[in-house]
């Protein structure tokens, strides 16, 4: 029987909320579990869920050696991240190393998504730049390899632009994806393109299986992918990067375990982030990837005094 229901939130016995989805465990190209398998049959943006894959380029190009980039700057260029001054440094890094003014980042201007840092902006009346917004690590990426390449820094963002081409072939080859091609463009005017989540497993499981160096990235700066509070960082730093994890909007979250080279997709219908990160830290634990008293996040329901009055409370089974 499908069941997309994962998560309802009951305080008492009366249920206050609950959120529908997907839950998928793959091993390599093979699924071993999905709670509905009707979600097997629809597509979903990647979103930020993409950017590893789209910073293969960066590798595979040599843009990588070219300008001595190191685990750091890899890692800022799959980031989303929360805008601190620790992530702007870094970014500003990269760019300096491959000779790049963060006037061509094409990323909208936009506050930080880091509460701390944002709190900051707002009493020092600073004006949000291009670099600020949480993606601009990984336009960062898209212009060094276009400076490498010789190829036109100004128009990077066109879906005909070679550095999108070469991106769009690098998603297809290791999604092993073959079907339908739907594109848009995300929240910072890249390109980006829908997958099954299937796809979305393999895709970024053949990233890190076929790329250790994004396995160092991830494991060794998990605070440069995200940050405070950030699902992604939450589940590499509470594994001690024993789990690699990207998160992506509208619900989006992916892990992988190298040890068993398995990987989870999940994805909440209505975007919760709470019910995402209960979601994903519970099939871990169902999973054996990680234990109960290692995980960050809590399903309780609590009163302002601190009593607590309910829990979430898992539908799905593996």
């Amino acid at each position: 029987m499908e069941n997309n229901l994962l998560i309802q939130f009951k305080r008492n016995s009366l249920c206050e909320r609950e959120h529908r989805g997907a839950v998928l465990v793959c091993e390599k190209n093979k699924t071993l579990y999905c709670n509905d398998k009707t979600y097997l049959e629809k597509l979903f943006y990647l979103r930020s869920c993409a950017k590893p894959l789209q910073a293969l380029s960066i590798i595979l190009s040599g843009t990588y050696e070219a300008f001595g980039f190191d685990e750091k700057d890899l890692a800022i260029c799959c980031a989303s991240h929360g805008g601190s001054d620790f992530h702007i440094l870094h970014v500003r890094n990269l760019l300096k190393k491959a000779g790049i003014s963060e006037h061509y980042l094409q990323c909208p201007p936009y506050h930080p998504l880091d509460e701390e840092a944002y709190e900051k902006f707002k009493k020092q009346n600073i004006t949000p730049l291009a670099i600020h917004n949480n993606c601009s690590g990984k336009h960062s990426g898209m212009l060094s390899v276009c400076k490498h390449n010789g190829w036109d820094t100004d128009t990077y963002l066109d879906f005909e632009h070679p550095i999108q081409k070469d991106i769009k072939n690098n998603i297809l080859k290791y999604s092993e994806y073959t079907g339908e091609i739907i594109e848009s463009r995300d929240g910072c005017l890249a390109p980006i393109i829908a997958l099954p989540l299937q796809n979305i497993a393999i895709g970024l499981s053949k990233v890190f299986e076929e790329h250790e160096i994004f396995l160092k990235a991830f494991r060794e700066n998990p605070f440069l992918i995200g940050g405070t509070g950030w699902l992604d960082t939450d589940i590499i730093s509470s594994t001690k990067g024993e789990i690699i994890a990207k998160v992506g909007a509208e619900g989006l979250c992916f892990a992988y375990n190298p040890q068993n080279k398995q990987s989870i997709v999940v994805e909440i219908d209505d975007s919760d982030k709470h019910a995402r990160a209960l979601v994903m830290f519970e099939t871990m634990r169902r999973l054996g990837w990680i234990k109960q008293e290692n995980i960050p996040v809590s399903g309780d329901i609590k009163l302002l005094n601190g009593d607590i009055i309910g829990k979430a409370e898992f539908l799905f089974s593996i």
